[in-house]
């Protein structure tokens, strides 16, 4: 009997391999053919479905040939190829020339996306001057196929050739990112790309730049416009970047050291375009050194230029010439005050401030005047080491007053001077006397050497000497020295001193022999010879 006709065997599946994948159709299936009884294949079968054959999609029916391999270029619809996106499941079926067909083969699979990876977002442009700059990209993710790699490339503008592919690394989440080696690409601005691929094959980038920059902003140069004792006002060049800029300045500040350069005292932002500003918190006659730097937006430091500054040393405190604190009074109750002004620089002191105050803490004054804009100064400035007097303007009262004034040079005010305190009295005059009366009281003598030596001693004068301290009371009849010319003068050269020491003039009637009765040669004592007196005390 002739044997019976034998079936192929299960046909191994070639391509695609499990697990593979395609952007699109075509796909070339391949498969293998053995028949144990040496028949060749005559057709074959195949079915693709999507859904692991719960249901079919496709199935090519018999084909007539003995090819081990087949062509799929999806299935027709309304004119077109089409085929499904994800996972796709294939099995195939072989007949022999005896119609004998096989065991239908183990299922298949691969993976059909035609999708593109997606990109979130890429670091935005970078500025810098370091050499490598690390960029990232955001959100990658492909749900077709998975990501299968991603690609950096970068390209200097100033050139036309992209540099890469270069690998980028996987940080998790999502996120790849890429060294850049900027040293090598030069500076300048940098397109750097991403390219992102699936699986499949698909592709996606994106598109940033960094702008390399190892150039400083140029120098800028220090003005000094004013300076005081405690502030420095100044401008400078605005931010000036050279090419290769990266775009304009991220910070920008003033630098004070010491003298030295050694110690930083003061790092100040500059919060705008400003290119002014002031210095303050600073110490009196102190050198300084004092520099403006911007730094551009790749980090890049413009040089220092230091500026050398010395603030400025304000006027010492006024010195009193001509009053004595706490010593002696005036009767007069203008009194003028005379003091020296100096200054360490030797400035000219344009304004001297004087206030004078019933009280010790000034809260209130009765003077408060300006040599630059009151009258009653001896003069408006004064140069360093000079006086100047200050002549009341009002009444000061009777009682004790208090005086303190400062000078201005121009920049600064100096420090109060030591308060001093003086004592006005009034002259309470013993009798009205007539110019043309020829009487003498010793009283008013004893009174004008009272009030002189009072004033003398508020003047930093020492007391006068007096001859006779014991006058007769009268005309020469009582008992006692009797009244002489000397008397008169020590009197009149006591109130010269004091003219001397405050520059005001005085003048008295010139009777050098004054009689001691009305039958002594001279001048007949005059009323004129003590109201003279009196009135030339009270200038003082």
């Amino acid at each position: 009997m002739p044997a019976a006709p034998t079936v192929p065997d299960q046909p191994n599946l070639l391509a695609p391999t499990n697990g593979s994948y395609f952007r699109d159709v075509p796909i070339t299936f391949s498969w293998t053919y053995f028949d144990i009884g040496g028949l060749p294949q005559t057709s074959f079968s195949i079915e693709i479905s999507y859904n692991n054959f719960s249901s079919s999609v496709f199935s090519s029916g018999w084909i007539n040939s003995s090819a081990t391999s087949y062509t799929w270029s999806g299935y027709p619809y309304g004119g077109e190829s089409h085929w499904f996106e994800g996972v796709t499941y294939w099995r195939i079926t072989v007949m022999n020339s005896a119609y004998g067909a096989s065991p239908v083969s183990a299922i298949g699979y691969f993976t059909v996306d035609s999708q593109a990876p997606t990109i979130g977002s890429i670091t935005v442009e970078q500025r810098t001057n370091q050499p490598t700059q690390r960029m990232y990209i955001y959100g990658v993710a492909d749900t077709g196929s998975g990501v299968d790699a991603v690609h950096a490339y970068i390209l200097n503008l100033a050139g036309s050739a992209w540099a890469g592919p270069f690998l980028a690394t996987s940080a998790g989440s999502g996120i790849w990112y890429y060294d850049f080696n900027l040293a090598y690409e030069g500076n300048g601005t940098h397109i750097v790309r991403f390219w992102v691929y699936d699986k499949s094959g698909n592709g996606m980038y994106i598109d940033s730049s960094i702008v390399y920059d190892t150039v400083p902003p140029y120098t800028s140069n220090i003005v000094v416009d004013s300076i005081t004792a405690g502030t420095i006002s100044i401008h400078w060049n605005p931010f000036n970047d050279p090419d290769p800029s990266s775009g304009g300045w991220k910070n920008a500040y003033i630098t004070v050291t010491d003298s030295t350069g050694t110690v930083q005292l003061q790092v100040i932002p500059i919060v705008s375009s400003s290119t002014t500003y002031t210095v303050a918190g600073l110490s009196a006659g102190t050198t300084y050194r004092i520099a403006v730097q911007y730094q551009d937006n790749a980090g890049n430091v413009s040089a220092a230029n230091w500026a050398v500054v010395t603030t400025n040393s304000v006027p010492f405190a006024p010195g009193f010439i001509n009053i004595v604190s706490g010593e002696g009074y005036f009767i007069n109750q203008r009194p003028q005050i005379k003091v020296r002004v100096l200054d360490p620089n030797g400035d000219t002191l344009v304004n001297t401030h004087i206030q004078i105050s019933d009280v010790n803490t000034f809260a209130s004054t009765i003077v408060d005047s300006y040599s630059a804009s009151n009258p009653g100064w001896s003069s408006a400035t004064a140069m360093s080491n000079t006086d100047i007097a200050y002549n009341p303007q009002v009444d000061l009262g009777t009682g004790i007053r208090y005086v303190r004034l400062q000078s201005y040079d121009g920049k600064d005010w100096g420090n109060w001077s030591y308060t001093f305190a003086f004592i006005i009295k009034a002259p309470d005059w013993i009798d009205t006397i007539s110019d043309t009366a020829t009487a003498v009281n010793k009283a008013w003598i004893d009174q004008l050497r009272t009030h002189i030596n009072g004033i003398r001693a508020a003047r930093g004068i020492s007391p006068a000497v007096w001859t006779d301290t014991a006058i007769s009371s009268s005309s020469g009849n009582t008992a006692g020295t009797s009244i002489k010319a000397i008397h008169v003068n020590e009197l009149r050269n006591a109130l010269k001193d004091l003219a001397y020491v405050t520059g005001i003039s005085v003048s008295f009637t010139d009777d050098p022999i004054i009689a001691t009765n009305g039958n002594t040669p001279g001048t007949a004592r005059k009323g004129k010879h003590w109201n003279e007196l009196r009135n030339a005390a009270v200038l003082f």
